[in-house]
């Protein structure tokens, strides 16, 4: 025996005859079980509904019940699907142009229709009951447009009526003021019920009684809405969230700590001088506002690449729990970039805390930043890395395959700095004497203080302190020891005082012994005389200038240049450190080494002072700037334009953009190849701010706070 299916629906009509709901709209929800309905604080002018299921969809039904003409009919008069749904009006007539009742301003016809099929089951989406349920959504809208509306009454107006000693209003509210309760104003019946009702009547006796007792100065309490309560205490709120933001932005460009906050000095000063202050909240409460700006600072790099080439720019470092932490920098590369010649900045868009450091975890980071940021592959064109095993490893297994108009460069600064480390290497006592003289004064003030005074004594113009030499910042070393070949005759006079005068100690003592080794002084003037190649190639190398088409000259006369001093110089110290340094290049300067080098060579053709030099062939340039088809016919017209002297410009950049007319396709790639960068040095940077806001003193940071503040922190410089 087959059971009949029960089914249990509400219809407009159902609706229609609540009383309650005339001239209402009534939000109808069909939900599973277990779904939750949330009603937040209303907003000025907006009321949010916010529903959520994990069983099953959830349909949502707008009902507008009208008490004037019953017999037109609007889209809710149609029934449920599962009833023979007849169009209210023809078929034929022009579908409705614009929307005029109150729940169009809420859900659209295409959200309906969606709706519609939704809830319709699969083998049913076709029917024609469905169609003709479709249609009526459309023209029964029409058929509203048309019919006649009558103001409605305003809660002053039922004021007016019934007297202002029974009720009040807010101006959107009517309240009884006996009862303090809100009455419905649009039907008068709602209202007369309630003044008759026996509640209503024992609440007024009980005011009447209250005021005899108050006597007639006492002022009348009366309910009102917390609408304005709520607007008030948003824009309150709001106005403090604006400042606290902007407060935190400007400590972020200022490089000011954000823990100093909490210094009884700094609280007194923003309490007693500024204006709402004591709103600014202490450090702690700071990290609850970050996801605000961590949402405005990623949607602003979304913007930024949108529709540009990337540059991807990587590394890896260990933070000082030793976890190995890896950055993700991308550079924009526009089509029409800025008249001066600074490449454009890596912008900082990810940080890493990787667990294992290995080519498959390096390759995920970057395979996600890339959705994440919804990055077209093939506008990748260069990934910049050291020459670490895992980097080459991740780039050769993995990336290759997917980004295929990219080019892997490993960092040449970084390589032209590991083969300059073999002067130090060289000459040990030079390394140990720049050491020692760190030690002596980078960490001790008055003893900075005394050194500048001492040379200031002994007729130095200008004296300044010795620059500091960082491993990572790859010329200090040479800069350090050409200060300190220049300064050498006043240094024992200085020992020999702080010996006497602050006491003894370690290394004091073995500067002094330093300082009567004869060669030391001989040392460091022949690096002071020597380096000045090798330093002003690593300027090149680590510069934010347009230097893209220079590198493989640099590199290639820079190795000449070595070469040539470990053959002709008498300083057998000397000797050994250029010959190691240009055969280290000369490794790093092959296609196993550096996978770049033939692009490197290739895009010197895009320098139009070059291209004489080099070669002409665009079947040998095009496969390694991987040029479109496009470019064929134009290339001869470049050849030519160069041939006519139309190269009276020193940035090759402003040469292709006054071109760009006679070579249209090629000068959109020369543009943005010749902005691309060959080093990591952004990167190295952003380890740099890492170590300042992530130390020993601010372990309390999570790591999503530590990523999205350095992103801060690097993307947004003073």
């Amino acid at each position: 025996m087959i059971k009949k299916m029960q089914i249990a629906y509400v219809t407009y009509q159902d609706i229609h005859s609540v009383q309650a709901f005339q001239e209402q709209i009534v939000i109808a929800i069909k939900a599973p079980e277990e779904t939750k309905l949330e009603v937040p604080a209303p907003k000025e002018n907006c009321i949010e509904v916010r529903i959520k299921s994990t069983k099953g969809p959830i349909d949502v039904y707008l009902c507008e019940v009208e008490q004037e003409n019953p017999g037109v009919k609007t889209f809710e008069d149609m029934g449920t699907l599962t009833s023979e749904t007849k169009s209210a009006v023809p078929l034929d007539e022009e579908p409705r142009e614009k929307a005029s009742s109150a729940w169009e301003a809420a859900v659209t016809d295409s959200q309906l229709e969606q709706g519609a099929v939704e809830q319709t089951p699969r083998e049913a989406v076709n029917s024609p009951t469905l169609e003709v349920f479709k249609k009526s959504l459309r023209t029964s809208h029409s058929s509203l447009e048309k019919m006649p509306r009558r103001a409605r009454v305003t809660p002053k107006e039922r004021v007016a009526q019934f007297g202002k000693d029974k009720f009040h209003t807010d101006g959107s509210v009517l309240f009884c003021t006996a009862c303090s309760k809100a009455v419905d104003h649009i039907r008068k019946q709602t209202i007369v019920e309630h003044i008759e009702s026996a509640k209503h009547k024992q609440n007024e006796k009980r005011q009447r009684e209250d005021a005899e007792t108050a006597g007639p100065s006492a002022a009348l309490k009366k309910q009102g809405t917390v609408t304005m309560p709520f607007q008030s205490s948003t824009v309150a709120k709001d106005c403090c969230d604006t400042v606290t933001l902007d407060f935190f932005r400007m400590c972020l460009k200022a490089d000011f700590p954000l823990h100093k906050m909490d210094l009884p000095v700094v609280r007194d000063f923003l309490s007693k001088h500024i204006k709402g202050g004591s709103a600014i909240p202490k450090s702690d409460q700071f990290y609850s506002h970050l996801p605000a700006l961590f949402e405005e600072e990623k949607q602003r790099l979304l913007n930024d690449f949108e529709g540009n080439f990337i540059a991807v720019i990587a590394d890896e470092t260990a933070d000082f729990q030793n976890r190995p932490v890896f950055n993700i920098l991308f550079q924009v590369l526009k089509v029409r970039p800025p008249k001066h010649a600074d490449i454009p900045a890596p912008q900082l868009v990810k940080t890493v805390c990787l667990g294992k450091v290995n080519h498959a975890t390096i390759s995920q980071a970057l395979i996600s930043c890339m959705v994440e940021f919804s990055i077209p592959l093939e506008r990748i064109l260069t990934f910049v890395t050291d020459s670490t095993s895992y980097m080459v490893k991740a780039w050769n297994d993995v990336l290759r395959n997917l980004w295929l108009n990219c080019v892997h460069i490993c960092c040449y600064a970084h390589i032209v700095a590991l083969a300059g480390n073999t002067w130090r290497d060289a000459f040990k006592q030079v390394d140990h004497f720049v050491a020692l003289m760190k030690s002596l004064l980078v960490n001790a003030p008055a003893c900075r203080a005394r050194f500048l005074r001492y040379l200031n004594e002994q007729s130095v113009d200008s004296p300044t302190l010795p620059p500091k030499p960082v491993v990572t910042r790859w010329n200090t070393w040479f800069n350090c020891v050409k200060y300190h070949a220049q300064h050498y005759q006043l240094y024992h006079g200085f020992v020999e005082y702080e010996r006497t005068e602050q006491g003894d100690t370690t290394v004091l003592r073995e500067l002094a012994s330093l300082l009567a080794v004869e060669d030391l002084h001989a040392d460091l003037k022949y690096i002071a005389e020597n380096c000045g190649r090798l330093v002003t190639a690593l300027n090149i190398l680590e510069s934010q200038k347009r230097q893209i088409h220079k590198v493989y000259n640099t590199v290639l006369d820079l190795i000449s240049w070595l070469e040539h001093l470990a053959s002709s110089t008498d300083n057998a110290k000397g000797s050994m450190a250029a010959q190691s340094t240009a055969d280290k290049l000369r490794q790093y300067n092959v296609k196993s080494k550096q996978p770049a080098i033939d692009f490197l060579r290739a895009v010197r053709a895009l320098d139009p002072k070059q291209i004489g030099a080099v070669y002409t062939d665009y079947e040998t340039v095009k496969p390694e700037l991987k040029l479109s088809s496009e470019c064929n016919m134009e290339w001869p017209v470049y050849l030519g334009l160069v041939k006519d002297g139309f190269i009276d410009v020193e940035d090759p950049i402003q040469f292709w953009m006054a071109v760009e007319d006679h070579v249209p396709k090629l000068a959109k790639y020369a543009v943005v190849l010749l902005q691309l960068t060959v080093n990591s040095v952004g990167v190295e940077k952003s380890f740099s701010k890492l170590g300042i806001l992530f130390s020993a003193q601010h372990q309390s940071l999570t790591e999503e706070n530590v990523a999205g503040m350095l992103q801060l922190y690097f993307n947004n410089p003073d």
